[in-house]
C-alpha cells in the first residue's frame, strides 16, 4: 500500500468515489490527487514527502500527475479545480477529500496538514462503515428472529391441528365402536327379545291390512295377474 506514486489516474482497483475507495479487506482508503511540474522545486519536496514510506500512511493512495508534458493531465487539473469552484494558483496542488490545497513547504507544515485532513476523512468513513455494519447486523438479527418466530408459530399451529385431528378421530372411533357393539348385541339377542323390543316400538301403532278380493289367491300370483302376466 505504501508503494511509490501512481502513474496518472489509472488504478488497478475500482474506485468507490473520486475521494476514497475500499481496499481488499473492506477498509477505507483515501485518494489524493497530486499535480506537479518537473521544474518546480516545491514539487520535488512534495514528491519526496509523498513517496516516503514513513511519512505517508499505507491507506493514503496518491494519484500523481505531471502537468508540463501532458495536456490530458492539465485538463484534469482544470476540471477538478472547476468542480470545487477553485482557481488554479500553480503547482504543487493537492486535491483531497473534496478540498484543494496549493503549495508545499515541508513535512511539518503542508505535509502534516495533508495527513491530518486525510485522517479526518478516513475516520468519518470508518464511522459510517461501522454504522452500516451495525445496521446490517441488526437487520440480520431481526430477520433471523422473524424466521424463528414464524417457524415456531407454524409448528404450534401444526401441532394444534394434529391434536384436533387426533381428537376427532378418537371421537369417530368411539362412535363407531359403540354402534358396532349395539349391532352385535342386537344380532345375538334371542328372537323373543327381538320381538319384544319390536312390539315396544310398535305399541300404539294401528296396522290396517286390506285383503285381496279372492283370499285364496296368493298375493304373489295375484300381483303377477294384476301386472298383466297370464
Amino acid at each position: 500500500m505504501a508503494a511509490g506514486l501512481a502513474d496518472g489516474a489509472r488504478g488497478e482497483e475500482a474506485e468507490d468515489s473520486i475521494w476514497y475507495r475500499y481496499g481488499a479487506e473492506g477498509q477505507p482508503e483515501i485518494l489524493l490527487y497530486f499535480f506537479w511540474s518537473e521544474s518546480c522545486l516545491h514539487c520535488s519536496r512534495a514528491r519526496a514527502f509523498l513517496e516516503g514510506h514513513d511519512a505517508r500512511p499505507a491507506w493514503l493512495r496518491v494519484r500523481s500527475f505531471e502537468v508540463t508534458g501532458s495536456a490530458e493531465n492539465r485538463r484534469l487539473f482544470a476540471a477538478l479545480a472547476a468542480a470545487l469552484e477553485q482557481e488554479i494558483l500553480g503547482v504543487p496542488t493537492f486535491f483531497l477529500c473534496g478540498r484543494m490545497l496549493a503549495g508545499f513547504d515541508d513535512a511539518e507544515g503542508q505535509g502534516a496538514a495533508l495527513i491530518a485532513l486525510a485522517q479526518a476523512c478516513r475516520a468519518e468513513l470508518e464511522a459510517e462503515l461501522a454504522t452500516a455494519v451495525a445496521q446490517q447486523a441488526d437487520t440480520k438479527r431481526k430477520a433471523d428472529t422473524y424466521r424463528i418466530d414464524t417457524v415456531a408459530e407454524g409448528q404450534a399451529a401444526k401441532s394444534a391441528a394434529v391434536r384436533q385431528a387426533e381428537e376427532l378421530e378418537g371421537q369417530l372411533d368411539a362412535q363407531y365402536l359403540a354402534k358396532k357393539a349395539e349391532i352385535e348385541a342386537f344380532e345375538t339377542q334371542p328372537v323373543e327379545r327381538v320381538m319384544e323390543r319390536l312390539g315396544q316400538k310398535l305399541e300404539g301403532v294401528t296396522i290396517d291390512i286390506q285383503p285381496w278380493s279372492d283370499d285364496a289367491t296368493p298375493a304373489r300370483i295375484r300381483l303377477e295377474q294384476t301386472g298383466g302376466a297370464q
